[in-house]
């Protein structure tokens, strides 16, 4: 796959705050809308990367992952793009938690998938480094309330987690382009664009050209092909096939790029986006299509 020009990242030992120009998730929209994430990802310019927060917190923060103060600080200190786990409860409440168990960070204990919608509201949340926080399990239908307008969501699908509800969930809030859906294998990426066929998904890196729509498809390329400091501070980097619509000036979707982090408050919200670029960005955003509401 050709990926284009990897990232620049030699500077990225220099604090964010100094690598971060004067932008936010008001620079996004277009006619009072936010632009779709297909769009914020193609008007990125050469060796820049939307910097998405792993589990929507950043580790430095001592906040617990998953959690409406997690999403908050994001937008607070304009982060643009959070990825998130959705599960279910065995009733069927869809609520943003990563683990196949409670106790590690929450005070709930057992199989969360065994869990019924009533006990959401008896537990919990601690981070990481066992804090306890003073707030329950975030539902998806309050973190897309939250992250409208505000925030591109990356959802990871949780076992428990009924792929056809979430999306439907998503279509409610009417924020189909918006969001970037996880898929692990060939059978779920298939599955997925059947159900959403307009919303952007993640596949696995070798599914080009394997029936998925290219305009609409990001390629997850691993671990650790963009190292960021250490192999570990960078998770993933994923780039885009295909060619964006005709509105949309850069062309080929594949120049955009997005890494994955657990630390994105040691980057800037946008990776290799410096002040002369800033402006080139705005003007395609501006040029291409809002939300499609």
């Amino acid at each position: 796959l050709a990926m284009g020009t990897l990232l620049a990242l030699s500077s990225c030992s220099q604090k964010a705050s100094q690598l971060a120009p004067d932008f936010s998730a008001a620079d996004m929209t277009v006619n009072s809308e936010i632009s779709s994430v297909k769009t914020a990802i193609a008007c990125l310019p050469e060796e820049s990367a939307l910097m998405a927060a792993h589990r929507g917190v950043s580790e430095n923060w001592d906040l617990p992952e998953n959690s409406a103060s997690g999403l908050q600080r994001l937008i607070n200190e304009n982060y643009l793009v959070a990825e998130i786990d959705v599960a279910s409860t065995k009733d069927g409440t869809l609520f943003l938690f990563h683990d196949g168990v409670w106790e590690d960070t929450s005070t709930g204990q057992g199989p969360v998938a065994a869990s019924m919608a009533a006990d959401l509201d008896k537990i919990l949340l601690k981070s990481r480094k066992g804090t306890l926080a003073s707030e329950r399990p975030l539902t998806l239908d309050d973190a897309l309330g939250l992250a409208k307008d505000k925030l591109y969501l990356e959802i990871d699908f949780k076992s428990s987690a009924s792929e056809t509800e979430v999306i439907q969930a998503i279509k409610e809030k009417e924020m189909d382009d918006q969001v970037i859906l996880i898929a692990y294998t060939s059978e779920q990426a298939a599955k997925l664009q059947a159900l959403a066929p307009n919303m952007v998904l993640s596949a696995p890196g070798q599914e080009e050209g394997r029936g998925l729509n290219p305009e609409n498809t990001l390629l997850w390329m691993g671990r650790d092909i963009a190292s960021v400091n250490n192999p570990t501070d960078t998770l993933g980097h994923i780039g885009m096939v295909g060619r964006a619509s005709e509105t949309v000036k850069p062309g080929p979707l594949r120049k955009g790029k997005l890494l994955v982090t657990d630390f994105p408050d040691e980057f800037p919200p946008i990776l290799g986006l410096t002040d002369e670029k800033l402006e080139t960005y705005k003007s395609c955003l501006a040029a291409g299509e809002p939300r499609e509401s």
